[in-house]
């Protein structure tokens, strides 16, 4: 009888293997969340496929090498920057450690600038000045959580006049990645604001000593190697230029998937790691998600950031690290050859326009005024990682067809839903982003349950949990 009962165990588990062996995964991003999700799975011996839109990987991690004034080349970063902008950082720090990376890692000072209509303000004497004019803006703060408004509310009750309003809005809208009248009033776009308020950037980057550093981390090499990496494991199930244009539900069982190219492919289960400012372009089918929920997700705003990458050489005299104004923000490069010019509301041919790039370092020079600029106009960059620039160079991330946009936040478009948590099998999602019918699967910074939204910690976390998601439902 034991035997028999040993029989049927074996039978039922060989059976239940190879039903999970035939359920085919298919992850449509190629960005740090689909390809983290698709890395684990794979390790777990699952049929996984990746389809992304670009002719590269990474996402909105995209480095590129831009000649110096050294006639050498600095890696440089046209999108995602600062590993530590998701604080501790624990899973992008650990997966980089297992595919064997290397790191840099530094301290700035965190010191510069504020310019607004010809005057040029100290970042510390200005949220000195805030403070001393809002001594319980704690506590003012504190009665906002989750009040009607947006965050441009919480800021027009603060006692500011414009200079100062105009320094916290740029701060708020260039850290969370939103202008200030789409951000809700959810605890952490608040907390952001009493770093700030504090002397710091966010609950990430408190900075709340006497002579405070800014604590910034990135891959060696650029931080394209990460995405790069994981795709080489990945082998030949990574399929690049395959942009996906209808979902289909057959029989409640499979998946449908027509690119633009008219391939179509069939799966099981269907991770969709994409930016949610490109849903409008794919056309899903009603019974696989909801309309509502379809409507939600397509609501979401995404920032408009745009950034220049301008060859500089700094003189140790120069004290600013960074410069800010109320529609960009200026810092150096890791290795002090490069300014990153962070730019809000700019459309490329913005970027690209030489009356706006020679009015934006005409402010640049007066602020720092030992540094040598290459004052060539910035090249549109193309669509590919580690390409060499012999000027500076630019790029509009709004302007990009495969995201439209730079990074979420905690939008207030659906201030009650960002942040409303569920668990499917034993693993925490966000309730806009559950699992539909165990099928249907979101990944990336949009849907992780962390707190600091929109970054690359936040993408592999994302990333990372999904596909423990996915293979206990398959186990």
């Amino acid at each position: 009888m034991a035997a028999f009962s040993f029989i049927m165990f074996l039978l039922m588990a060989l059976n239940k293997q190879a039903q999970t062996s035939n359920q085919k995964i298919v992850v449509i991003g190629a960005g740090l969340a689909g390809l983290t999700a698709a890395y684990r799975l794979r390790q777990k011996d699952h049929d996984i496929e990746v389809y992304e839109a670009r002719p590269r990987v990474g996402g909105r991690v995209h480095t590129v090498l831009v000649r110096n004034l050294d006639n050498g080349y600095s890696n440089a970063e046209l999108g995602a920057q600062n590993l530590t902008d998701g604080g501790e950082s624990k899973h992008i720090l650990s997966l980089i450690k297992e595919l064997e990376l290397e790191l840099v890692d530094e301290h700035t000072p965190f010191q510069g600038m504020f310019y607004h209509q010809g005057i040029y303000y100290e970042r510390t004497k200005i949220v000195e000045q805030i403070r001393e004019k809002n001594p319980n803006f704690s506590t003012l703060l504190d009665n906002e959580i989750n009040t009607p408004g947006s965050m441009e509310t919480v800021i027009n009750k603060l006692n500011l006049d414009e200079a100062q309003k105009a320094f916290i809005t740029f701060v708020m809208n260039a850290y969370e990645g939103l202008s200030v009248s789409l951000l809700s009033t959810n605890i952490h776009n608040l907390k952001t604001l009493r770093y700030v308020l504090s002397g710091g950037l966010s609950q990430a980057h408190a900075n709340l000593t006497e002579k405070p550093l800014l604590h910034r981390m990135s891959i060696k090499a650029g931080n394209a190697r990460l995405p790069e990496e994981l795709a080489r494991r990945l082998g030949n199930r990574l399929h690049l230029n395959k942009i996906l244009k209808k979902v289909n539900y057959h029989n409640s069982k499979e998946i449908e998937l027509t690119f633009s190219d008219s391939q179509t492919v069939k799966c099981n289960k269907l991770i969709l790691a994409i930016p949610c400012s490109v849903y409008n372009n794919i056309q899903f089918d009603k019974r696989l998600i909801d309309t509502n929920i379809l409507k939600q997700i397509r609501y979401l705003h995404y920032g408009a950031i745009g950034k220049i990458l301008v060859p500089v050489k700094s003189h140790s005299e120069e004290k600013n690290q960074w410069l800010s104004s109320a529609q960009m923000g200026v810092f150096f490069n890791d290795d002090h050859q490069l300014f990153n010019v962070y730019c809000i509301h700019e459309k490329e041919p913005d970027l690209l326009n030489p009356d706006f790039y020679q009015n934006t370092l005409s402010i640049l020079k007066n602020c720092f005024n030992h540094t040598q600029f290459l004052e060539d106009i910035p090249h549109h960059a193309e669509d590919l990682n580690f390409v060499k620039y012999d000027t500076p160079v630019a790029k509009s991330w709004r302007s990009d067809p495969y995201v439209q946009g730079a990074y979420s936040a905690f939008d207030i478009t659906v201030q009650e839903l960002i942040d409303k948590r569920e668990c499917h099998h034993g693993v925490e999602v966000k309730a806009l982003f559950a699992p539909i019918h165990d099928k249907l699967f979101f990944a990336g910074e949009h849907a992780t349950i962390l707190d600091e939204i929109g970054t690359m910690e936040a993408a592999v976390e994302s990333g990372e949990r999904i596909a423990t998601l996915v293979d206990a439902i398959l186990n």
